[in-house]
């Protein structure tokens, strides 16, 4: 008798994702380095930015920007890779406007969750003058986020049709 997944103990669940997951990650590089590239453009890009325009930025100052800008991109690249994974394992349902509604979804959540994460890096950037107020950093970064995920699921969806056409 085949048991399903839903039919197995939760650490047995676990251990089945987390395998599947390790599998897919390296059977599928490409989607990795890609995620990473995607992941530390916008806080490269802010953190640089940000750093011109400080008014007087200690080196302490500059640092704990810098870890901020690298929890950021950690944590928007895990994001993209488990959204990667997910979409791989669940394949949304229906024609292209349900598919395309998910990819939104999911871009969406990753920018949302690295954004209100990291929102500690506001203080900085206020007390600094580079930003009027957190919900105008907070937008910003959301928008740059959102878009490179959107861009990461796009280099999904087109790896998945190459992968479909050489099979």
């Amino acid at each position: 008798m085949n048991p399903t997944l839903a039919s197995l103990p939760l650490l047995m669940q676990l251990t089945a994702i987390v395998s599947g997951f390790m599998h897919w990650l390296r059977t599928h590089r490409s989607a990795v380095t890609m995620a990473g590239l995607l992941s530390f453009a916008a806080p490269v890009t802010l953190f640089t930015g940000a750093l011109s325009v400080m008014r007087e930025p200690t080196p302490a100052n500059a640092t704990l920007l810098g870890l901020w800008w690298l929890l950021y991109g950690i944590e928007l690249w895990c994001l993209l890779l488990a959204i990667g994974y997910g979409r791989a394992r669940l394949k949304p349902p229906g024609g292209r406007t349900p598919r395309g509604a998910t990819r939104l979804l999911c871009a969406c959540a990753a920018a949302v969750c690295v954004s209100i994460s990291t929102a500690g890096r506001a203080g900085i950037l206020i007390e600094q003058g580079v930003v009027q107020s957190a919900l105008t950093m907070q937008l910003h970064a959301f928008t740059l986020s959102f878009i490179f995920a959107l861009l990461y699921l796009a280099h999904l969806r087109r790896s998945e049709t190459h992968e479909a056409a050489r099979a």
